[in-house]
């Protein structure tokens, strides 16, 4: 930040989406002064049961890539409901075939793992010395309980209905107003 002028500029407002929330957090809890309002898309330290955990190890891993877009489209749009349209999620490779914006075949192995660290977020996000906002979609990874906690904690929290877990994606100009009216200035 030293080198960008950017930490001359007064504490900066932080947008982390999903894991990038949990790196926002992370952060701003490390760097208090060095950022102002923090806003998470759909990000909570979640944490799985056992029965959740030992389900995410056994499901298959992911196909990874396409050759055609109808093939790419049927498989990401019949994820879950509330997802929004998969067109957003999917990017054409040079070799012409379809694959996902999202490593999920990373997230696949990543995901099941134990992360000891989750209490600590709840801990970070408890100490965050700054305004924060969670921005949930309906359908999206937050469950109710975990935005409750939430805004416990001091968190304000805002659900879009019909929303899934591309937030912004599925409801673009109301999340730029709240995203700006957060904000200072």
């Amino acid at each position: 930040m030293a080198q960008t002028g950017l930490d001359s500029q007064g504490p900066l407002p932080v947008i982390g989406h999903s894991l990038g929330g949990y790196i926002a957090v992370s952060f701003a809890t490390r760097h208090p002064g060095l950022f102002g309002p923090v806003v998470l898309v759909d990000s909570l330290p979640r944490d799985f049961t056992p029965d959740q955990r030992e389900s995410l190890r056994n499901r298959p891993v992911p196909q990874e890539s396409f050759a055609t877009y109808t093939e790419a489209e049927s498989a990401v749009g019949s994820r879950r409901p509330g997802t929004g349209h998969p067109r957003y999620g999917l990017v054409q490779q040079a070799d012409g075939r379809w694959r996902r914006r999202t490593d999920v075949v990373g997230l696949h192995r990543a995901l099941p793992l134990p992360d000891p660290d989750r209490e600590r977020l709840w801990e970070d996000l408890r100490g965050l010395p700054t305004p924060t906002r969670l921005i949930r979609g309906e359908h999206g990874s937050v469950p109710g309980e975990d935005a409750d906690r939430m805004s416990a904690l001091g968190v304000e929290v805002t659900t879009y209905d019909g929303a899934g877990h591309w937030v912004h994606r599925d409801a673009p100009r109301r999340f730029v107003e709240d995203v700006m009216s957060f904000l200072p200035g």
